[in-house]
């Protein structure tokens, strides 16, 4: 079982938590982030520093793949 979160910085951009990993948008995919952004993003959430990264609520989600299988 993955332990999934998902979170916004201060435009709104979505930040991914997957098990121990953050994740973020870059394009079309999703990529891990950078070493020192998955530093920050753990610092900023351990410190509830909301003015920097804001843990969203959600009740209902789908992980929808959209590699295709050949």
């Amino acid at each position: 079982m993955k332990n999934f979160e998902v979170y916004k910085d201060l435009r709104n951009n979505p930040i991914y938590k997957v098990n121990d990993t953050f994740y973020i948008e870059q394009g079309s995919d999703m990529q891990p982030a950078p070493k020192f952004l998955q530093s920050w993003f753990q610092k900023w959430i351990e410190e509830k520093r909301t003015d920097l990264i804001i843990k969203t609520n959600f009740s209902e989600f789908k992980i929808v793949s959209t590699k295709e299988n050949h």
